[in-house]
């Protein structure tokens, strides 16, 4: 019998290993490969995901914090929850082609945990000897050893005889296919490096990086550091797809033509090397994001038709999942052209009908509209026409009542709105989809938000601290409802980051800044601005316009000459005018904008409100947008009414 002293435990090694032993598995996480103990199966993992999956593997089937996770695989760096997710996901989808019994365990706020069969601690063929329990002496043991009968040596002969002959076909067999392409991955892209002319790689040096972004961090999609294929380009299509277990590459380049630059790419069945799309634009050098998008569409629609020519609900599923990863509201109309063109042209090839389509299509026509203030006709046209077709073929979707209903208001129609909504409530269950038929949108923009919406928004924020969303909306609304004191209070409680408020940080910094707070109010400006593709110093002459009277006509100016020189939209300018207080600029440029449908009345709700509605110009204003008819109408705001009479 062994007794204690003779066994010394050795504490493990802080450092990670490079092998480990997972059941029927094994991670060889120094070359990226998940390797089967029961079939000659290998399947490549990119390396952040490897990393991930060796903490994982490394804990012994403890649970691993987000932030150890974080630590290990993102060292001084600070990455998003959603990189971290991406790498999760990744590996469900590896262990769910591998069918190798691993899975990991999600702790909801805390981390993960990795499940694998026969849960043992890691066996010491995949250890060096330092991480070993080691035995300092042990006892000799006298064994005598018999022959085993020649009858049982003849019987074991024969036996292994008939496994070798009956294993030999299937030894053949997986020696002359690779391992790797045993199994491959529908959803892994290979972008290899992009061909890029030396004269040109300094006008475009993000644009690939940009590409790799998107299609890395798509939901369905994965692929593969651009540092593991910089030595590959002499390798055929067939052998990086093989090498990677990767349904599809993609080759690039940039060149000059005729003095134009242009981008071509092709995408290639990487099984098969067939060519499934050859395409190439001309590169618009401020536009970046459109460039990048361009090719990520035709990866998606090209995949899609490859992938589920005959499934037209995954095919749907697939493209409506892209659209809605790839939009981006807060870029302009050129930047989204690509999405919306290709949920119009899946419209058109796979299902004109597809209602869970055309709300989408929809949806992101009004969307940048909104956000940008940018009004094509052609594509509000659109948005209404595929919405009504889209209510005709199903009345009972609730949500395609307020898109519409967002969409008239992008042409003033107050009315055709307030009348949807309410056919939306009737038709749909006014209580069970209070918040997908909503006139709150509406309520604001007309100024006509009543005392109890406010309310049931601040309870729904109270039930639901954590929702960011909501916060920063209900900060929204109480600035609109003057209520400034409380919209800081509610801010300053919010655990937020300045880039988390967007674009929103435009309207609630100045409100610092006039209320007399400083440093919050500065970068909350500036980050809000910056948002919006406003440089610093402008911001830094608002913020001074603001502080002092003395320097408001003086700032005014700066800042009109700025939108002269094309520095930011008119749009932004007429905010900026509401926020220093030059009320006479306000209304002379709002009434240029409303003829063209790009003003929006919730910039009269602000830091001054008050003078805005005291001007004499305000009620031509509200009438020409169509808003006096409204409050005729429907409803009055309270600063319309005096003894119940409406004054606007």
């Amino acid at each position: 019998m062994l007794s204690q002293q003779n066994i010394k435990l050795v504490t493990p090694s802080p450092h990670l290993n490079s092998s480990y032993d997972l059941g029927d598995s094994i991670l060889k996480a120094e070359y990226c490969e998940l390797h089967s103990k029961i079939t000659p199966e290998i399947i490549h993992i990119e390396k952040k995901v490897a990393q991930v999956f060796e903490c994982l593997a490394q804990a012994e089937g403890e649970i691993v914090t987000r932030e150890e996770l974080f630590a290990q695989v993102w060292p001084q760096m600070i990455v998003s929850d959603d990189s971290l997710n991406r790498c999760i996901s990744v590996l469900r989808k590896i262990f769910k082609i591998f069918q190798h019994g691993l899975a990991i365990i999600t702790h909801p706020k805390v981390g993960f945990h990795l499940v694998y069969p026969n849960h043992s601690p890691i066996t010491p063929q995949v250890l060096s000897s330092e991480h070993l329990v080691t035995v300092d002496s042990l006892p000799t043991v006298d064994i005598k050893l018999t022959k085993p009968n020649k009858y049982l040596r003849v019987a074991f002969f024969i036996f292994l005889t008939s496994l070798i002959y009956w294993l030999l076909p299937t030894m053949k067999t997986a020696s002359k296919i690779p391992s790797s392409i045993q199994s491959f991955d529908e959803h892994r892209v290979i972008i290899m490096p992009f061909k890029i002319g030396d004269d040109l790689i300094e006008k475009y040096p993000n644009l690939e990086n940009k590409f790799r972004q998107l299609i890395s961090n798509h939901p369905n999609l994965s692929s593969i550091d651009k540092a593991e294929l910089v030595s590959l380009n002499t390798l055929s299509t067939t052998a990086i797809g093989q090498r990677f277990n990767a349904r599809f590459v993609i080759k690039a380049s940039i060149y000059q033509e005729n003095s134009r630059d242009i981008l071509a790419w092709r995408i290639l069945n990487a099984q098969t090397a067939d060519e499934l799309s050859n395409n190439q634009i001309n590169l618009v050098l401020k536009q970046l994001e459109s460039n990048v998008r361009e090719l990520a569409t035709d990866f998606v629609s090209t995949s899609a038709q490859f992938r589920f020519a005959n499934n037209k609900e995954m095919y749907i599923d697939y493209v409506l999942k892209s659209a809605n990863y790839l939009f981006s509201p807060n870029s302009n109309l050129a930047y989204q052209r690509p999405i919306i063109n290709m949920l119009a042209s899946t419209l058109t090839k796979v299902d004109p009908n597809s209602v869970p389509m055309l709300i989408l299509l929809a949806k992101l026509l009004s969307d940048t509209q909104w956000s940008n203030h940018e009004r094509s006709f052609p594509y509000i046209d659109l948005a209404i026409k595929t919405l009504n077709k889209a209510l005709k073929l199903a009345p009972q979707v609730s949500g395609s009542y307020q898109t519409l209903a967002d969409v008239y208001q992008l042409k003033y129609q107050w009315l055709q709105a307030h009348s949807v909504l309410s056919k939306g409530q009737q038709l749909t269950g006014l209580q069970a989809n209070k918040k997908a038929v909503s006139f709150v949108n509406l309520q604001r923009i007309t100024g006509t938000l009543t005392q109890q919406t406010l309310m049931e928004k601040q309870q729904q924020h109270l039930n639901d601290p954590t929702n960011i969303e909501l916060g920063i909306q209900l900060v929204l609304l109480l600035i609109e409802q003057q209520q400034f004191e409380k919209a800081l209070s509610l801010a300053d409680s919010l655990p937020i980051s300045l880039r988390a408020w967007g674009k929103h940080a435009a309207v609630v910094g100045p409100v610092y800044v006039a209320m007399g707070e400083k440093i919050k109010a500065e970068a909350l400006t500036v980050a809000g601005y910056l948002a919006e593709g406003v440089k610093p110093q402008y911001s830094q002459v608002l913020i001074q316009g603001i502080r002092h009277d003395n320097s408001m006509k003086q700032a005014s100016e700066f800042l009109t000459q700025a939108q002269i020189n094309n520095e930011f939209s008119s749009q932004i300018l007429l905010q900026m005018y509401e926020q220093i207080g030059d009320i006479d600029a306000y209304f002379q440029l709002a009434e240029q904008l409303a003829n063209t449908y790009q003003y929006n009345p919730l910039t009269s709700y602000r830091i001054n409100a008050k003078e805005i509605r005291q001007h004499p110009q305000f009620s031509s204003l509200m009438s020409k947008i169509g808003l006096v008819e409204y409050w005729q109408t429907i409803d009055s705001p309270l600063f319309c009414l005096a003894n119940m009479v409406i004054i606007c």
